[in-house]
């Protein structure tokens, strides 16, 4: 493998350590973390399979959807490629791109489309523009795939509108895991769905050992973040980190034009604030800019969010692990063919380290200089 990413260079086999840009760990001085798919890890086949279910009946019920037509099954085969792939919002196709934003590889209502059938629907590149393409950002998002493909062959001709039907089926979505039932049922047996990264938390007890100020942002609220943290870390979180930010809605925790102070948390031995913004977190932890690295999962809300703040970045990206083991669906997440993905991409633009899990990140010492040359898998210095 080779590091920086470049989209020239990238690998088939698995990468689980990338330095995209050289970092001096001595001079940070506080790490932030996300919380879901970063410090808690999901049985996401399960969620998705949960959330899947409950956003086809909103669908049919708040959205007036034919019940036949959002019978959508889930397809482990397109989890490992996930975040290699995007919707496209004009003709409801989904599609894979290379780096320089050319579909590759497309399928429409679950039909896998041939070479020269790509060519005549994408004749020219792809712009950078969300208008045009809904990117999946993270493992929650297959469902939105999935339950797209089912829909659009209910709507065919001249009425179906790609982008409202991705739009309706994104916010079912969002209503199952933020006021459906799919929160009640993790939380009846929450351990059932959410585990520990063996080895993280004795691993952040030592960062904060070694002086590192430790907080977490996540867009989860109070009741179910704190519960996700005694399984991913323990109760002592209340007094491992220095703050805990939730229900903080990435990215706009991000934006300067919208500050907001946030809700402090009446909880025991912790500093908890409930949707606050990043400014408010930097004055609490008295670090600001480059002396912040903050660690996530989600490219968008994590990952460009925070670095366009000034913050340095560590991307978590379960994928690099992913091998191409068939010919077949979508592929490696990092190559198409010969060529790099857009995926590829921007995993060498957004983040100044990446790696496949967080405690790749915690192994390494807290005054580490993580270098360009540097790319090990057992995330110690070369």
């Amino acid at each position: 493998m080779s590091s920086p990413l470049h989209p020239s260079s990238v690998s088939t086999g698995p990468v689980p350590w990338i330095v995209n840009r050289s970092v001096d760990l001595g001079s940070i001085a506080a790490v932030g973390f996300d919380l879901d798919h970063t410090l808690a890890l999901y049985d996401d086949a399960a969620v998705n399979a949960l959330a899947t279910a409950e956003a086809q009946e909103l669908l049919v019920s708040q959205r007036g959807y034919r019940a036949s037509g959002v019978a959508a099954a889930p397809r482990p085969d397109d989890a490992a490629a996930a975040r290699a792939l995007a919707i496209d919002l004009r003709d409801g196709h989904a599609v894979k791109l290379d780096a320089n934003r050319r579909v590759r590889v497309a399928r429409r209502g679950g039909v896998w489309l041939e070479e020269e059938a790509i060519e005549r629907a994408f004749p020219s590149v792809i712009p950078e523009s969300n208008d045009v393409l809904h990117s999946l950002s993270s493992a929650f998002d297959l469902p939105t795939l999935w339950l797209f493909e089912m829909v659009t062959p209910i709507s065919a001709g001249a009425q179906f509108d790609p982008s409202r039907a991705c739009r309706d089926v994104r916010e079912m979505l969002d209503w199952s895991h933020t006021r459906g039932e799919l929160k009640r049922h993790l939380l009846r047996d929450l351990a059932r769905y959410v585990s520990p990264i063996p080895g993280a938390a004795a691993r952040l007890e030592e960062w904060r050992r070694a002086g590192k100020q430790l907080f977490v942002v996540t867009n989860s609220d109070l009741e179910f973040a704190s519960q996700v943290l005694d399984i991913a870390v323990g109760p002592h979180w209340r007094t491992l980190f220095a703050a805990v930010c939730t229900s903080s809605a990435k990215p706009a925790f991000f934006d300067r034009s919208a500050i907001r102070a946030g809700a402090r948390a009446p909880i025991p031995d912790a500093t908890v604030f409930e949707g606050a913004h990043a400014e408010v977190l930097e004055t609490l932890l008295g670090a600001r800019g480059e002396r912040v690295l903050y660690v996530g999962d989600n490219v968008l809300a994590d990952i460009r969010a925070a670095r366009s703040f000034g913050w340095k970045t560590a991307h978590v990206v379960a994928e690099l692990s992913a091998t191409d083991s068939s010919r077949d669906g979508w592929g490696s997440p990092l190559k198409v063919g010969a060529d790099a993905t857009w995926f590829a991409r921007v995993i060498s633009q957004s983040a100044d380290m990446v790696c496949d899990r967080v405690d790749r990140f915690l192994n390494l010492e807290p005054d580490h200089r993580a270098q360009v040359a540097s790319s090990r898998a057992d995330g110690e210095s070369a």
